[in-house]
């Protein structure tokens, strides 16, 4: 697997309630796109040696963000309503591509992320996966 095929296979994922997919958040989010969903630049831990060999199964790591709605949005009970919502669509999403994604193990955080200057809440999952 490579750095450019986990992080698309991430970027294909399909989420129930999310508006838009991009790679690369140009300039801002609008509205009428949220919730937006995009999958930072992996990295990559090759660490693992043993009896002489390398790379035998690279790690690969990148994180899956949607962003739900600006903070300044919103009552804190629906956004809080929403996030979690969010949250638990991710989850199934995630665990329905652990094999076609190469998965190993995902966290999940609801952290907002800064965007341009503008704070969104946001659902993040930090996605590990390897060849097997």
């Amino acid at each position: 697997m490579t750095v450019t095929t986990f992080k698309d296979a991430l970027s294909d994922l399909v989420i129930t309630g999310v508006t838009r997919q991009v790679d690369i958040i140009e300039i801002d989010a609008e509205l009428a796109d949220l919730p937006l969903q995009y999958v930072t630049l992996p990295s990559s831990d090759n660490s693992f040696f043993t009896f002489g060999r390398i790379n035998i199964n690279p790690i690969r790591t990148c994180d899956l963000v949607v962003l739900v709605r600006p903070v300044a949005l919103g009552t804190n009970t629906q956004n809080q309503i929403d996030l979690k919502t969010m949250a638990d669509n991710v989850v199934t999403a995630l665990e329905g591509a652990i094999a076609d994604a190469v998965i190993d193990s995902f966290t999940l955080a609801l952290d907002p992320r800064t965007i341009h200057g503008t704070d969104y809440l946001a659902v993040v999952a930090t996605v590990t996966g390897r060849d097997k």
